[in-house]
């Protein structure tokens, strides 16, 4: 963590000085998961008194925290600003937590929307690709919309569409070849992703099959005429 002491004059004697070492090593154990770390600290008289006042102010990539006190002297001054910076960044760190609980909770949840995954394992485990299929519920469309984005990044492919083989075409590929690798698919990665990845192999294994074809197609008179 880069640190920018200022001191504007106060004169900061031994104590104070550990004092502030240990407030900014106490801060740099507490955003240790935090990305591009820069903490300002100002220490300064406070007007024509002989308080001291301390701004600590702590920029990360995602977030901006100030805390600012005022004391007879620097050590009390700067652990108020400490403990302040702690329940702030406390409370940004659940607010992650919270939000990436959320997203889980909602990617499960639009996943159980889609299709019946006990059904789908069952299907599997009996060899049934019908039952298997069916019990995809909604997946294919979710399939289709997908192809529909992916396919203009493989321009071989969008010329031979509906011509060669339709959209019915690789979704059926796909779903195969889930059904195929159903066993190796990785644990950490959700189901419906893992589908969708099959996506751009099921394209140009179509592509492949369709230019094999034509060089069936084309028969020695047809060349020689």
């Amino acid at each position: 963590m880069h640190v920018d002491l200022k001191t504007n004059g106060y004169p900061l004697s031994n104590l104070d000085q550990d004092r502030l070492a240990e407030a900014v090593a106490h801060i740099d154990r507490l955003t240790d998961t935090f990305p591009s770390r820069r903490l300002h600290v100002t220490v300064e008289r406070f007007g024509h008194s002989e308080d001291c006042q301390v701004r600590v102010f702590l920029a990360t990539l995602k977030h901006r925290l100030v805390a600012v006190d005022r004391a007879p002297s620097v050590a009390p001054a700067i652990q108020r600003c400490v403990d302040i910076l702690a329940e702030q960044i406390q409370l940004k760190k659940d607010r992650v937590r919270k939000n990436h609980g959320e997203r889980a909770i909602r990617r499960a949840k639009e996943e159980a929307g889609l299709f019946d995954w006990e059904k789908v394992r069952l299907a599997h485990l009996h060899g049934d690709y019908e039952a298997y299929r069916d019990a995809l519920g909604g997946l294919p469309g979710a399939l289709e919309a997908e192809v529909a984005r992916r396919i203009k990044f493989h321009e071989d492919a969008e010329a031979l569409l509906g011509d060669a083989f339709t959209f019915d075409d690789i979704i059926e590929s796909v779903i195969f070849s889930s059904f195929e690798h159903f066993m190796a698919r990785p644990e950490n990665v959700p189901f419906r992703e893992w589908i969708l990845s099959y996506i751009d192999v099921a394209i140009d294994e179509l592509v492949k099959e369709s230019r094999v074809d034509r060089d069936v197609d084309i028969r020695p008179s047809d060349m020689a005429a």
